[in-house]
């Protein structure tokens, strides 16, 4: 009685089979746990708010987000928000500028992931505004991130509020980009219209905000049934 082969060629190729078969479902569950993970960070970042309307972020102090060497770069640039978020809810003390270190880390390690990322330099002007001394380099990166993205609804309203803040800082360009993407998003969301026309109240921006205002409403069909 001869022992069967189980190693012969067929079996051999049902195993190479099987390893090609089971290379993309294992990428694919690596994939949805990447996935997961930024999902998961993302909404904590939407919970605290810090690039929404609604301001500033958590009260509490903690450690520094941990990352992975095998982080994607979303997954690494949610971390760096989130520090960044900790950090501007503490007072000036070492927590505070450890959190921006390690926020300034993670930006710094994703830096050469994509050539154009308007999100990431979002983040970054955010994390240098967060330093007196760092206002130049937050302001070159808010130009940057308008010249990769124009329209960022979740940093929006962040967009605008520093952007009225430094507006006499600020080249025409830029000027430009902030008076669109504002525009935008008060008709993408009127309930935050009243507070973008707040923030430009009294300021240089509040003129070319309703002259750009006014043209964009003329060219709806309901313009003169509602405001």
């Amino acid at each position: 009685m001869t022992t069967p082969k189980v190693f012969g060629r067929p079996y051999k190729t049902a195993l190479v089979a099987l390893a090609i078969c089971a290379v993309p479902g294992a990428y694919g569950l690596h994939f949805i746990w990447q996935e997961r993970a930024v999902l998961a960070a993302q909404d904590r970042i939407d919970r605290n708010h810090v690039l929404g309307a609604e301001g500033n972020g958590p009260s509490i102090s903690l450690p520094p987000s941990p990352i992975g060497t095998d982080d994607p770069p979303r997954l690494i640039l949610a971390y760096a928000l989130l520090d960044a978020q900790r950090a501007a809810a503490l007072p000036l003390g070492p927590p505070r500028a450890a959190l921006l270190d390690s926020a300034r880390q993670k930006i710094a390690a994703i830096a050469d992931s994509r050539p154009y990322w308007g999100e990431a330099d979002v983040v970054r002007a955010y994390i240098a505004s967060l330093s007196p001394d760092s206002m130049a380099e937050a302001l070159a990166a808010l130009v940057r991130s308008y010249d990769s993205s124009p329209y960022l609804l979740n940093a929006a309203a962040w967009r605008w509020r520093f952007g009225i803040e430094h507006w006499d800082r600020l080249a025409a360009p830029t000027r430009t980009h902030l008076i669109d993407e504002a525009v935008w998003l008060a008709r993408l969301k009127p309930d935050q219209r009243p507070q973008i026309m707040d923030l430009a109240s009294g300021t240089d921006a509040y003129k070319p905000l309703l002259l750009r205002w006014r043209e964009v409403r003329l060219k709806d069909a309901d313009a003169y049934r509602r405001p």
